[in-house]
């Protein structure tokens, strides 16, 4: 995409993926000519507009760009000139910058060339945009034959180095158990003797003995106590699960206790949230703030006032639950 971007000298490079258009209605649309130049942009059309030569097939922008550094400083100095403006790259700076006759080019993300990857491997990108498409690209990631290779020195996946030891498996009481099936466990977390199918642990986790997690996702910091069950649940940073604790075994039961479900049945916990055996989910003081004045989540929280209890233990929804906390 840079060198697209500096072959072409354009002033903002815009990359993009071909998908069928009977679908593109779910995404902004890019309209360009025959030379990949971009003059339009459409935010979710009805109708969108097909790409040159492809009447099957619209242009969606993928949310990734490349500007000119002073094109970029002008266009948000201009932005802020503007009464009411949401500083949308989408729907407010690429328009304007479009109108006033900018150079705007699409980069088509299938002819990005994947150093290291077999002849007949392909880009891979998808939006997650919503809770079941990001649960959808993390099945993806740990699929017996995943649709993209973590594998590939030559094309690593670029993201944060921590320091913590590599993840254990142990014995924590009563007769070693442990079952691991199309699973990911990541650097810094601990399974005891737990069962884990279909699932993605992040990194400083704790898995206590006899837990039972399939099709769920956990991100850092996380602790899961004994013998809880989680089926098809998004658990965000530093959750905890106490002993016991059901979720996603009865789904009817969880759409009343819990404020948000996604629409396919994924139970969503918010970062730092506590889930007893029974009773009220908890949420740290910092977490009911955020989401009551949250225009995405105020409604859901205010429906769920009555299901909502607040932590009182002093706890902030950045502390850690996982191992990293008791060291």
């Amino acid at each position: 995409m840079d060198d697209h971007h500096r072959q072409t000298n354009a002033d903002l490079t815009v990359a993009a993926v071909p998908v069928p258009i009977a679908g593109a209605s779910d995404f902004g649309i890019l309209v360009v000519d025959e030379a990949g130049r971009i003059t339009g942009f459409e935010e979710k059309p009805a109708n969108p507009t097909a790409m040159p030569g492809r009447p099957d097939m619209a242009l969606v922008s993928m949310g990734n760009y490349i500007f000119k550094a002073k094109t970029l400083s002008e266009a948000l100095l201009t932005e802020a000139g503007v009464a009411g403006t949401s500083y949308d790259f989408g729907g407010d700076v690429i328009p304007r910058l479009i109108s006033e006759g900018a150079s705007v080019q699409a980069y088509n993300f299938t002819s990005n060339v994947i150093r290291g990857a077999a002849p007949e491997a392909t880009p891979y990108w998808r939006d997650v945009g919503t809770i079941d498409s990001y649960v959808q690209a993390n099945a993806e990631a740990r699929d017996r034959v995943p649709a993209f290779d973590l594998y590939n020195r030559s094309w690593r996946i670029r993201t944060a180095q921590r320091d913590y030891p590599p993840a254990r498996f142990v014995l924590e009481g009563g007769e070693a158990s442990t079952l691991m099936l199309d699973s990911l466990v990541c650097e810094g977390s601990i399974v005891a003797n737990a069962s884990l199918t279909a699932s993605v642990i992040g990194y400083d986790c704790f898995v206590h003995n006899y837990a039972d997690l399939d099709d769920t996702i956990l991100l850092s910091g996380c602790s899961i106590g004994s013998g809880a069950r989680l089926q098809r649940v998004l658990a965000d940073k530093n959750c905890i699960i106490d002993q016991g604790a059901q979720i996603g075994v009865d789904l009817d039961s969880d759409r009343k206790r819990f404020p948000f479900v996604s629409p396919s049945g994924v139970v969503t916990l918010p970062k730092g949230a506590r889930v007893p055996a029974e009773g009220p989910l908890e949420l740290t003081p910092d977490m009911v703030f955020a989401l009551q004045n949250d225009p995405a989540t105020s409604d859901a929280m205010e429906q769920f006032a009555d299901q909502i209890a607040t932590d009182d233990s002093g706890r902030h929804s950045s502390d850690s639950a996982g191992p990293a906390q008791r060291a």
